[in-house]
């Protein structure tokens, strides 16, 4: 993934590439200039993408362009994982999408290392290394803690936003209660359900009542299933390419307030 990622990033105009999990958002790999707000770009827009796919019964997206003032967003869909590019907004952006296109099809797995026999290792030391992989493991969750709050915070703006966008400046009731119920489907363990609530015209976070063994991974994947239900009734009442257009929206509202 890392060549193919760095043949991306030699094509003349792309400033930065991420590769993204298409479940949970979270990054795999990267190469050039490639911040926070391009894996965020690239998870929200390509899960929107696979929503509008299915909800057209077609078979996939072969890439996503979304432009803002200065850059270009590209998305493209590889196995499990999203594509990200941020490129320079430029006339020959085509000729780019299609550079890409053939890097993603040419691209050859290459071989694998040979790596020496395990070494055996007593039972003692077998006891031990279990021991360290139990407590890395517990500790993990606890090590995202400084995060989690920042990252949840960046979620619900996210849903917010498309609430705003796709109500239209009218009544939200269907939007919040579409969120509430995708909420109360999607997370079952109970992680996040009774810390989103419906409130003033918005969801409304109180991240004292997150779960306290959350983990970002959970939190991606209950925001996606938020954000895919939100997307599949846009497309419903809107259409593809009004909805698209609402997308690429809030796609600015996102990279102005990652920004700011």
């Amino acid at each position: 993934m890392k060549e193919l990622l760095e043949k991306m990033f030699a094509i003349e105009g792309v400033k930065g590439v991420v590769a993204v999990k298409s479940d949970d958002g979270s990054r795999v790999e990267s190469a050039g200039e490639a911040s926070s707000v391009l894996d965020d770009i690239s998870a929200f827009v390509g899960s929107c993408g696979d929503v509008i796919s299915k909800l057209l019964k077609l078979n996939g997206f072969n890439d996503l362009k979304f432009y803002t003032e200065n850059v270009v967003y590209i998305i493209v869909p590889k196995d499990d994982l999203y594509i990200g590019l941020q490129v320079e907004n430029r006339s020959d952006i085509d000729e780019i999408r299609d550079k890409i296109g053939e890097i993603i099809k040419g691209k050859t797995e290459p071989a694998q290392p040979v790596t020496a026999p395990e070494e055996k290792t007593s039972d003692t030391e077998k006891k031990a290394e279990e021991v360290v992989e139990e407590k890395t493991a517990e500790s993990s969750v606890l090590n995202l803690s400084p995060n989690i709050k920042k990252f949840i915070e960046s979620k619900v703006l996210q849903i917010n936003y498309l609430i705003d966008e796709f109500s239209e400046g009218g009544g939200k009731d269907d939007w919040l209660q579409n969120v509430i119920y995708s909420l109360k489907t999607i997370d079952t363990e109970n992680k996040m359900s009774n810390a989103l609530i419906e409130e003033g015209n918005e969801v409304k976070l109180y991240i004292e009542k997150v779960s306290d063994d959350i983990s970002e991974n959970e939190i991606s994947t209950i925001s996606k299933g938020i954000i895919d239900e939100l997307c599949k009734l846009a497309v419903r009442r809107y259409g593809t390419d009004q909805t698209k257009q609402k997308i690429q929206n809030v796609i600015k509202k996102i990279t102005k307030s990652k920004v700011g």
